[in-house]
């Protein structure tokens, strides 16, 4: 099958809190940045959630809430992750398989390979250590179900990245590899992208690529 790259935008802080308006504000933000191409499938992300339609996201911010972007190709996204691992120079020949938006309370954490992330100590919440699910997440990242109050994990990783988060835009470049994939350790060359996300937010991200 091939590998595949995604390089994540995470909030830094885990005591941020989404709202409505953060939605709106990162969706224009890649409208600007041409990765809207068809309006986004929102989902909630609780444990008895589902797919929701644009009204009943109108009416209610979920807890949990997860929006896909589908996949764009050409200058766009040459712009925003840079050169390819195979040379091509072609726009045309490079794409995205989509970004997805999360924005949430759930802990997440960053599950793969090229990322180690060791917990060494659990979510706690009332005093009581909390399960890490493994399985929850349907994009593959393990869980604690959490509240605001839930203390987070401690982690033991070998970047500057906890592997930790609630809230993230996650690019998925699919088997279109860029080069900074290679280390997965590098910014996106679009700095201003990240900037104008960060603005749109309100608060830090911090970036960290990996393999699938």
């Amino acid at each position: 099958m091939g590998v595949e790259y995604k390089h994540g935008l995470f909030v830094a802080d885990l005591a941020w809190r989404p709202t409505a308006a953060h939605v709106a504000r990162v969706h224009d933000v890649l409208a600007r940045w041409q990765f809207v191409a068809a309006p986004p499938a929102p989902y909630d992300l609780s444990e008895d959630g589902g797919p929701i339609d644009a009204a009943a996201l109108a009416a209610e911010l979920p807890a949990n809430l997860r929006l896909t972007y589908g996949g764009v190709a050409g200058a766009p996204v040459v712009a925003l992750v840079g050169p390819s691992q195979y040379g091509y120079t072609d726009p045309a020949m490079r794409y995205l398989d989509g970004i997805s938006v999360t924005l949430g309370v759930d802990l997440r954490l960053l599950s793969c390979e090229t990322y180690p992330v060791e917990v060494e100590v659990p979510a706690i919440d009332a005093d009581a250590f909390l399960e890490l699910d493994e399985y929850a997440d349907a994009a593959g990242h393990p869980l604690y179900r959490a509240t605001w109050a839930t203390s987070p994990p401690m982690t033991r990783v070998r970047g500057r990245f906890t592997g930790v988060w609630r809230s993230a835009v996650i690019i998925d470049c699919g088997k279109d590899l860029p080069t900074l994939a290679e280390g997965c350790d590098a910014p996106l060359p679009a700095t201003a992208f990240r900037a104008d996300l960060e603005a749109a937010l309100g608060t830090a991200l911090i970036e960290q690529g990996w393999i699938d």
